[in-house]
């Protein structure tokens, strides 16, 4: 089994309100608000360090937690900024969904990684280096990508659950021990 690090979580809110972004850029520390350039609210928390996108329909997305309870503690410590406001019909707090975790982990060696592209699937593999350094192996069936890099560094990323990808990442460990 391999030891990974969550090093990105991407978490999502549905508030189902109208949002005047401009009033809440206006009135929230650490807000940025530039319809221009962006059509979402931007908000940057120091603790837990996450950037979320606001967007006037009420849809809100967290990203940068490196744990699944920061970035619920992020949208929870956002969607108490907006109650406080007053500014629309809040409730209560939505379910939060997570929509992708972003994982890591570091072999104790370099990776041979034309000689891992020659044992995985040929349709599950990209490996051109002449594009990009690593690897990229992609599962068909449960839309998982890992990226994997001479150094030894492996990055699996495209599942919500932290299981699937710590089994994905513990399957392909037999390509390169």
């Amino acid at each position: 089994m391999v030891d990974l690090k969550i090093e990105n979580v991407i978490a999502a809110i549905d508030l189902d309100v109208e949002l005047d972004l401009q009033e809440i850029a206006d009135s929230i520390q650490n807000a940025e608000y530039n319809p221009d350039v962006f059509p979402g609210l931007i908000f940057k928390l120091i603790s837990p360090k996450t950037v979320t996108l606001l967007f006037s329909k009420g849809h809100s997305v967290c990203t940068g937690a490196n744990s699944i309870q920061n970035a619920r503690a992020a949208l929870s410590i956002i969607y108490k900024k907006l109650k406080d406001l007053d500014l629309s019909d809040l409730e209560k707090m939505p379910k939060v969904n997570i929509q992708n975790l972003i994982v890591s982990y570091k072999y104790k060696d370099e990776l041979d990684l034309k000689n891992i592209e020659k044992k995985l699937p040929r349709a599950d593999v990209e490996y051109n280096p002449a594009k990009f350094p690593g690897l990229i192996f992609k599962d068909k069936t449960t839309e998982i990508s890992v990226l994997m890099f001479k150094s030894g560094v492996i990055v699996g990323y495209g599942s919500p659950q932290f299981i699937d990808l710590e089994d994905i990442l513990t399957d392909l460990e037999q390509y390169y021990t």
